[in-house]
């Protein structure tokens, strides 16, 4: 499962987000955002805060509650089903 964080204003540093996962946390301005921001509807361009690659429940729940303390909130799409096709 990927957690995508959405919110309008740009800035959230993920920094702490990514220190307390076992998966990771992926932003604007790293390598891997393109292809982690991709949706399973290609014509829409979708620019959420960050997208998190959990690797635990643990991890699910430490990503809402980060959302929810931010303000956020949270979308889940199948982990790699898009990469795929």
């Amino acid at each position: 499962m990927t957690e995508i964080l959405t919110r309008r204003d740009t800035g959230l540093d993920v920094g702490p987000l990514r220190n307390l996962l076992d998966g990771d946390a992926v932003a604007p301005g790293d390598v891997e955002w393109d292809e982690a921001r991709l949706a399973w509807n290609l014509t829409v361009d979708q620019q959420p805060v960050a997208v998190v690659l959990p690797e635990s429940a643990a991890d699910v729940a430490t990503t809402v509650a980060f959302a929810k303390a931010f303000g956020g909130s949270v979308e889940t799409v199948a982990a790699d089903w898009a990469r795929s096709l």
